[in-house]
C-alpha cells in the first residue's frame, strides 16, 4: 500500500514522510501482532488491546485514502484471466474456512465425548 499511495497522492519517492510511514507501521505492527497473539493464545484474555485497534483504524484511513482518491485514476477493468484468477482463490479460502468450521466442530464434540467417557470410567468401581 505504500508505494500505490505514494502514486496516488504524488509524493516524491525519496520524500521523508514515505519513511516515517514505513517506521511507524514496523514498530506498531510488532506491538499489534503481540496483542493479537495473546487474544488467539490465551484462554483468559478476552479482548485485543489498543494497538490492535489503533492499527485497525490507521489501516482504514488508509483504505479509505485510496477508495478516494484511487477511484478516478483507474478506469480500466480488469482482464478476465485475472478475474479468474481472484474468483479462484476465493472459492478455496471458502472451502478452506468451511473445512477448518467442521474440523472444530468434530474435535469438540469428540473431545466432550472423550472426557465424558473418561470421568465415567473414573467413578466406576
Amino acid at each position: 500500500m505504500n508505494f500505490f499511495l505514494k502514486y496516488i497522492l504524488w509524493v516524491p519517492a525519496d520524500h521523508k514522510i514515505l519513511g516515517v510511514r514505513v517506521f511507524m507501521w514496523a514498530f506498531g505492527s510488532i506491538a499489534c501482532a503481540k496483542e493479537y497473539y495473546e487474544f488467539i493464545s490465551n484462554k483468559y484474555c478476552k479482548r485485543v488491546g489498543p494497538y490492535v485497534w489503533v492499527n485497525s483504524l490507521a489501516l482504514g484511513v488508509e483504505f479509505s485514502i485510496v477508495i478516494k482518491f484511487g477511484s478516478t485514476m483507474f478506469k480500466t477493468p480488469f482482464p478476465w484471466y485475472v478475474q479468474a484468477m481472484w474468483a479462484f482463490i476465493s472459492v478455496l479460502i471458502l472451502i478452506g474456512y468451511g473445512i477448518a468450521f467442521i474440523n472444530e466442530k468434530t474435535v469438540k464434540k469428540s473431545k466432550s465425548v472423550d472426557t465424558l467417557t473418561q470421568n465415567e470410567k473414573a467413578f466406576d468401581p
